[in-house]
């Protein structure tokens, strides 16, 4: 009965039935997934084993480890993603911030490069159509890894002891470690000053072409410049968990019950192991100060020059987190009273939990890496505690009328107490017809990330002018054209303590028909309307709107003394004009959503035959409305099949999954589609070539095929392709993400993938 309940609630309802399973014997398990196209493979192990009898001996231990690899999958691995410069297509997603690199004087509003008109292919590129005939853009896509490196190994035990024949106590342990390789693009440096007391000077010593003839060199340039030899940023994440769980459950006095007490915490550290490098002392390097070589700018480095650059790179580990999550929670599940149309179920619940997080940075190494996203970052606590009372009845009102009562009671430190509550209802009007129907109001409280984690900053993935600085892509007197046009601004991410939850109010109508035994058709219409969702707004919509979203520009002249120190490349040194430091991006309550939409689901089992059982099954889902707001009593925007540039996503119009599942003695098959249906693109024209910014995202249609073989005692098989056809991912010129090419949210690169299984046990 309580599981029943459970099924038609949304408030969690947690039921356990004891059924006192047994891990007995060891079982070995290996998987591979293999990427036609070079570059993604997936490889896992696992070994798991157990001895001992609930039933028998009254006890039983199991423990498994499991290890898994994903190998990197780099933008260079795809053709449709290796460059963010595809004339063919319109794409010219690249930075400002170049190698070799651009110059300017902000005096006599020269920007320039001493590379062209070439540049220097294939990292950098002229596109005078989007940024004018004078300097060079950047193309930082082909650094970007599409699937980054990562490793995870796992350690798995469980104890259960019988306590009767009702009930059962038990203890596991759960230990995790996963190390994520993170590469991209690549140091950018900006406004790096430049006097002609260096041979890289144009038009000095080392023979730096002058490619503008109004360059003053009795004065300082100001260069933009890209560390290649440096190599890639890179940094290597690694997370460590660890959970430890108690549990009783049975039967006691004729109620079902759970309680079960947890504890688990997790570290993660972040070590820059590659690409970033001291700021100052490249500036050094550019001077030839404190006897460092002359660095160039603008070419190749000499030997010692490559030694110098190498030795100013920032490494080591940058910031460690902890968290511990602990807590209670118990269920019990009873029928307390019999009806004329059948017994009545009742079940009720009781949760506590506790969660804290802390977030320290090394500050001597993160005030000196240049571009790292660390540079304002703060070390940042908190913790979160919540308790809640769920109560839900599942009431047979007539002979095939059943009718659910919820509610459940949310109290977090943070913020006031909240009833969510919940009723539903199931006819079986006819032996072939369900109808069924709910309501329902949702309660979400922000994280302890939500509100606590610290701020740190990444660069838009595409390039904007500054509306002050740069209105309309021209400068004004005293701007410099390689900071403050076409050029990846930096936002900043984190937490915010002043977030409040997002509520919810949601119902839903449909029916299920099941005309003869094996066929079934599900239908629901459900709509939902989410109050002050809690997200980040797009950095697109902030710079499509700048007087709407003043207060999300912060200039260098709003920052303390300490923060400019930090972000000089910005803010440092002397300035007639206040550029941009950066724009906000921190998670905060947006406006309202609402969504509604159409689910249905089809299931047939054709009658068996000689030739084996085969069994159909379509599930999917046709949104009829997604419309939000970015503030509160804002305008609403509109993002139902096409890609919303305020919002940052499209929302499929349709999608649904087609399987088709054959058995035969111990061979089986399946066949596997998942279809998205298109919309039109972002088709941003500031960031695309003329007559580009109409495209249409086709849709995505995927076949799987993989067969099965267990017909020898304890051998599991497995075999097939992913993406049959090779299909590549639809095109799509978004430029919210740093891939390109496709929209790595919604669609897969790995293209046509052999995945193979063996399993056995005994």
């Amino acid at each position: 009965a309580c599981m029943q309940a459970a099924e038609q609630s949304s408030i969690n309802v947690k039921c356990r039935i004891n059924t006192k399973p047994a891990h007995e014997g060891l079982n070995l398990s290996a998987d591979a997934s293999i990427p036609q196209q070079s570059g993604g493979s997936k490889y896992t192990f696992s070994l798991g084993g157990g001895f001992g009898s609930l039933a028998q001996q009254g006890w039983n231990v199991y423990g498994s480890v499991a290890y898994s690899k994903q190998e990197v999958l780099q933008s260079v691995d795809r053709s449709y993603a290796a460059s963010g410069i595809q004339p063919n297509r319109g794409l010219a997603r690249t930075s400002g911030t170049t190698f070799p690199g651009n110059y300017s004087q902000s005096a006599t509003l020269v920007a320039t490069n001493p590379t062209l008109p070439n540049c220097a292919p294939s990292q950098s590129a002229l596109i005078p159509e989007l940024f004018g005939p004078n300097s060079c853009r950047f193309d930082f896509s082909q650094f970007v890894d599409l699937i980054p490196e990562q490793e995870q190994t796992t350690l798995y035990g469980k104890g259960s002891l019988a306590l009767g024949a009702e009930n059962t106590l038990s203890l596991e342990y759960f230990w995790s470690r996963n190390t994520l390789a993170v590469a991209v693009a690549p140091t950018p440096l900006t406004s790096l000053p430049l006097t002609s007391t260096s041979p890289y000077f144009p038009g000095g010593s080392a023979g730096v072409p002058i490619t503008n003839p109004a360059l003053d060199s009795s004065l300082p340039i100001s260069v933009g410049w890209r560390t290649i030899d440096a190599g890639q940023r890179a940094s290597e994440i690694e997370n460590t968990t660890q959970r430890i769980l108690g549990s009783l459950d049975g039967t006691v006095l004729g109620w079902g019950y759970n309680l079960n007490a947890f504890y688990s915490d997790s570290t993660v550290d972040n070590t820059f192991t590659g690409g970033y490098v001291s700021r100052a002392r490249v500036i050094q390097g550019l001077a030839g100060a404190n006897g460092a070589p002359f660095l160039n700018p603008f070419g190749a480095q000499t030997a010692a020059g490559a030694a110098y650059l190498n030795s100013v790179k920032v490494l080591g580990q940058v910031q460690d987190i902890t968290g511990d999550l602990w807590g209670t929670n118990l269920t019990v599940n009873k029928e307390v009273l019999n009806l004329p149309a059948g017994p009545m179920a009742l079940a009720l619940g009781v949760d506590y939990r506790k969660q804290s997080i802390d977030f320290k940075n090394n500050f001597e190494l993160i005030r000196q890496a240049a571009s790292s996203g660390l540079e304002l970052a703060e070390d940042t606590s908190g913790d979160q505690s919540v308790y809640a009372f769920l109560a839900e009845l599942n009431i047979p009102v007539i002979k095939n009328l059943d009718v659910g009562l919820a509610v459940r009671y949310d109290k977090y430190s943070d913020f006031s107490g909240v009833f969510s509550p919940k009723v539903s209802a199931k006819w079986q009007a006819l032996d072939t017809v369900l109808l069924r129907g709910s309501y329902n109001q949702g309660f979400r409280a922000p994280s302890v990330f939500d509100l606590f984690a610290p701020n740190s900053l990444t660069f838009t993935s595409n390039p904007y002018d500054d509306p002050v600085l740069c209105p309309d892509g021209v400068a004004v007197p005293g701007a410099d054209p390689a900071r403050d046009c076409g050029q990846q601004f930096q936002q900043q991410q984190g937490g915010n303590k002043q977030t409040e939850p997002e509520e919810s109010d949601s119902w839903s109508v449909g029916f299920v028909l099941q005309p003869m035994k094996d066929l079934s058709f599900a239908v629901d219409y459900w709509n939902t309307k989410i109050t002050g969702l809690v997200g980040a707004l797009p950095d697109s919509a902030v710079f499509g709107d700048p007087a709407l979203y003043a207060n999300k520009f912060v200039r260098c002249s709003q920052l303390t003394p300490s923060e400019r120190i930090a972000l000089q490349a910005t803010c440092g040194g002397q300035s007639t004009v206040d550029p941009l430091a950066y724009v906000i991006g921190t998670t905060e309550n947006l406006g309202d959503m609402e969504a509604a939409g159409i689910d249905f689901n089809i299931q047939y089992t054709m009658p068996a035959a000689e030739w084996g059982k085969l069994k159909f099954t379509y599930s999917g889902t046709y949104l009829t409305k997604w419309e939000q707001q970015l503030v509160k009593n804002g305008e609403w925007y509109n993002a139902l099949g096409r890609y919303s540039f305020e919002l940052d996503f499209p929302a499929f119009r349709y999608q649904g999954v087609f399987t088709a599942n054959w058995t035969y003695g111990g061979w089986g098959a399946i066949v596997t589609n998942r279809f998205r249906s298109g919309y039109a693109d972002q088709n941003d024209a500031d960031n695309l070539l003329e007559g580009f910014a109409d495209n249409t995202v086709g849709a995505l249609s995927v076949w799987d095929l993989v067969g099965t073989y267990s017909g020898i005692k304890g051998l599991a098989l497995s075999a097939g392709v992913l993406n049959v056809f090779n299909s590549d991912p639809p095109f799509s010129n978004q430029g919210s993400r740093f891939q390109v090419g496709y929209d790595p949210r919604y669609a897969s690169p790995f293209g046509r993938t052999w995945l193979l299984r063996a399993a056995y046990s005994f």
